[in-house]
C-alpha cells in the first residue's frame, strides 16, 4: 500500500512541476515588454537548444536579424545580448551594470561570494587588494624565483621529448597547475590537478539561468553525486591556512606566496583598527576563482599562442629575431622587457583577439533602470556581452577573421598600440577580470622563454585553420591538440550527464526498495507463522501439567516467549499438541497456502518461497496446484 502511494506521488510530481514551470513561462512572455526585441525559445530551456557548438557565432548571426542589442531567453531568464563595440562599451562602463546575478556557480559551491560574483560593495575591497598584488607581488624575489622554477620544469620536460610530437593541452595543464599552486600555496604539488575540478564548475554554471530554488535544489544533488570535488579543496585549504598562520613572518622579503600576502593584509587592517570585509572564507572563494577561470584563461591563451606560432612560421621567425636582439637567448626575460619587444606583444594580443579565450563576459545585472544606446533596460535585467563579436567587428578590425599581429602596431611597426579600440579579451570596466595583468605578464614570460629554447612547428600547415570558428583540425601524430572553448555548450551538456547519473541512482534505489519490500513480506510471514504455531494452551492439574485443545474454557493462552519467562518446568512434564502435516498434506488450508502465493505476487524469489514452506513444514509442491 505504501509503495503504491509513493509510486503514484513520484509519477505525478514531475508532471505537476512541469505544468507549474510551463505556466511560469507563459507569464514571463508578457513580462518586461519594454526589453529589446529578440527570438523566442522553448519553455524551460529558452534558446539553449539552438546555440549549437559555437554559441558566440550563433549570437553574432542573430544580431544581423535583431540588431546589436536584443533579448534572448536562456533557461528561465531573459538576457540582453550586446553584440558590438558601441553597445558593450556603453553598458559595461556604467555603474548601473556592476551587479551580478542573485545565483552564481561559485557562491553555490563555496557558500561565500567571491569578488567576481559578490553583488555588494565588498567586492571593491578585494579587487583593490588583488590589483595591487598583481602589480607588485613579483618584486618579491622569493615568489618570482619559485615561479621561474616551475617554468624551468616545463622546459626540462620539453627537452626530454627529443623533438617528438606532444599533446599540448595535456602537458600544459600539468605544469600550469603546478605553477598556480606554487603561487597560491608556496608549494609544488604533483597531484594539484585533483584538488579542483574546473570543468565541474563550468557544467553547473547553467544553474544561474534558473530561479534560486531550482538552482539550490540541483546543486544539492550535485554535491551528493560529486561530494569529493566539493570537499577536497576546502579541507586542503583549511590545512594550508593553519600552517601559514603558524609559520608566517611579517618581513616583506619573507613573503612566500599569495596566502601570506592575504593574511598580512588582514592583520594590518586589524592593527590599524580599519573596518574590513576581507576574511579567510572569502579568500578561499577567491582562490577557487583563480584556480578555475584564472588557470583556464592562462592555459587556453598559452596553448593558442603555441598553436599560432606553429602555424604562422614567418611570425615565429620575426619574434625570434626580436628576442635575440632585445635580450639574447640566455637571459631570462623580465616584465619590463615588454616595451623592447613590440612585435611579440602584438602577436600575443592578436592571439587573444583572434581566439578570444572567453567569448562572453561574466553576466552583469542592472542595479537600476538604465538605457543602452536608447534601449530601456529595467532593473535586475541580466546583460551579457559577446566579446567574440566585438573582436570580429568589421567596423573596427580590417579583415577580422585573418590573423594579423601588425594591426596592434603603429605604421612604422616599432610601437605597440596598447589601448586598441575594441580590444577587450578580459572584459571591460570596473568588473573586468582582475587577473588580466597576471595572465598577460606571465604569458609573455612563458612564450619568450620557449622561443629562446625551441622552434615550434606543425606538419599540417596553415590550411587546417577554420577562421570563422577559430578551430584547428587535429594535427598529424598528435603534434598539437586543440581546445575549443565552448563555454555555454558545456553548460547545455551538463543536463545530459545529470539525467543519466540520476537515472542510474533511481534504478539502484528502486532495486533496494524492492529488496526491502520483499524482506518485509518475508518477515511478516514469519511473524504470522510464529503467532499461529507457537500458541500454547496451558492447564493446571494436581499431578502434572497437561495441554489439551478440548479444554479451552479452563486454559490460559500464552506465547512461547512468555512461557519461557513465566514457567520453569521440565520438558517431559509438558504435553504439547501442535498442528502437524499429514501424509497427504490435507491439513494445510487454503488460507495458509494463499500466504505463500502472496509472497510470489510481491516479487519474492520462488526458490526462497519454497524454502520458507519447508521451514514451516509445508510441502512445496502444493505451490504448483
Amino acid at each position: 500500500m505504501l509503495w503504491s502511494i509513493s509510486t503514484y506521488i513520484s509519477s505525478n510530481l514531475s508532471s505537476i512541476v512541469l505544468i507549474l514551470l510551463f505556466l511560469r513561462y507563459l507569464v514571463s512572455l508578457n513580462k518586461d515588454k519594454r526589453l529589446p526585441k529578440g527570438p523566442n525559445g522553448f519553455p524551460l530551456l529558452g534558446y539553449l537548444p539552438f546555440l549549437g557548438s559555437n554559441p558566440h557565432y550563433t549570437l553574432w548571426k542573430l544580431g544581423e536579424q535583431y540588431g546589436s542589442i536584443y533579448t534572448l531567453p536562456l533557461g528561465e531568464q531573459k538576457i540582453v545580448i550586446l553584440n558590438d563595440w558601441d553597445s558593450v562599451r556603453n553598458a559595461l562602463r556604467k555603474d548601473s551594470f556592476l551587479g551580478r546575478p542573485d545565483v552564481s556557480l561559485f557562491s553555490l559551491v563555496t557558500g561565500v561570494k567571491s569578488l567576481i560574483d559578490d553583488d555588494h560593495y565588498s567586492w571593491r575591497e578585494d579587487r583593490k587588494f588583488f590589483e595591487t598584488l598583481f602589480r607588485t607581488c613579483f618584486d618579491s624575489s622569493n615568489i618570482f624565483k619559485n615561479l621561474l622554477n616551475e617554468l624551468k620544469s616545463l622546459l626540462i620536460y620539453l627537452k626530454r621529448t627529443n623533438r617528438q610530437p606532444i599533446e599540448s593541452r595535456k602537458n600544459i595543464t600539468k605544469y600550469v597547475n603546478n605553477f598556480f599552486s606554487q603561487f597560491i600555496f608556496g608549494r609544488h604539488y604533483i597531484s594539484s590537478k585533483s584538488l579542483f575540478d574546473s570543468a565541474l564548475f563550468l557544467r553547473i554554471s547553467i544553474l544561474s539561468l534558473y530561479p534560486s530554488w531550482i538552482s539550490k535544489t540541483f546543486y544539492k544533488l550535485f554535491v551528493w553525486f560529486n561530494h569529493h570535488h566539493f570537499t577536497l579543496f576546502a579541507k586542503f585549504f583549511r590545512n594550508e591556512t593553519k600552517n601559514h598562520l603558524k609559520s608566517i613572518r611579517t618581513e616583506s622579503t619573507s613573503i612566500r606566496d599569495l596566502i601570506d600576502y592575504y593574511i598580512l593584509e588582514i592583520q594590518n587592517k586589524k592593527n590599524n583598527y580599519s573596518s574590513t570585509t576581507m576574511s579567510i572564507d572569502k579568500f578561499r572563494a577567491n582562490c577557487q576563482v583563480f584556480l578555475s577561470f584564472g588557470c583556464e584563461a592562462f592555459i587556453s591563451s598559452f596553448e593558442w599562442s603555441l598553436i599560432s606560432i606553429a602555424y604562422f612560421n614567418e611570425y615565429q621567425q620575426t619574434m625570434f629575431k626580436e628576442i635575440e636582439k632585445a635580450i639574447g637567448l640566455q637571459r631570462i626575460p623580465e616584465f619590463k622587457d615588454e616595451i623592447r619587444m613590440p612585435f611579440t606583444m602584438a602577436f600575443l594580443n592578436e592571439v587573444l583577439r583572434w581566439k578570444t579565450v572567453l567569448p562572453f563576459n561574466l553576466t552583469r545585472r542592472s542595479t537600476d533602470d538604465a538605457t543602452i544606446l536608447g534601449h530601456f533596460i529595467p532593473k535586475d535585467t541580466l546583460v551579457v556581452a559577446n566579446i567574440w563579436a566585438v573582436h570580429h567587428d568589421q567596423t573596427i578590425w580590417e579583415h577580422p577573421f585573418r590573423f594579423n599581429p601588425y594591426r596592434f602596431l603603429t605604421d612604422d611597426g616599432r610601437t605597440l598600440i596598447n589601448d586598441h579600440e575594441g580590444f577587450m579579451p578580459f572584459s571591460l570596466g570596473k568588473r573586468s577580470c582582475v587577473a588580466e595583468t597576471f595572465v598577460k605578464k606571465w604569458l609573455f614570460i612563458y612564450i619568450v622563454v620557449i622561443l629562446q629554447n625551441f622552434s615550434i612547428s606543425s606538419s599540417s600547415g596553415e590550411e587546417a585553420f577554420d577562421e570563422v570558428f577559430n578551430k584547428v583540425s587535429p594535427l598529424d601524430n598528435g603534434t598539437l591538440v586543440t581546445f575549443i572553448n565552448n563555454y555555454m555548450y558545456a553548460m547545455i551538456g551538463m543536463f545530459d550527464e545529470f539525467v543519466d547519473h540520476l537515472e542510474t541512482k533511481l534504478i539502484n534505489l528502486n532495486h533496494r526498495i524492492d529488496n526491502i519490500q520483499a524482506n518485509l513480506v518475508i518477515l511478516e510471514m514469519k511473524l504470522n507463522s510464529v503467532n499461529n504455531n507457537s500458541t500454547l494452551l496451558l492447564s493446571n492439574d494436581d499431578s502434572n501439567t497437561t495441554l489439551d485443545d478440548n479444554q479451552s474454557n479452563n486454559n490460559q493462552v500464552i506465547t512461547a516467549p512468555e512461557m519461557l519467562d513465566k514457567i520453569n518446568v521440565q520438558q517431559d512434564d509438558i504435553k504439547i499438541e501442535s498442528s502437524t502435516v499429514s501424509d497427504n498434506n490435507q491439513s494445510v488450508d487454503d488460507e495458509n497456502l494463499e500466504i505463500y502465493k502472496r509472497m510470489l505476487r510481491f516479487g519474492v524469489n520462488e526458490n526462497a518461497v519454497r524454502q520458507k514452506m519447508l521451514i514451516d513444514g509445508v510441502e512445496p509442491s502444493l505451490l504448483n496446484l
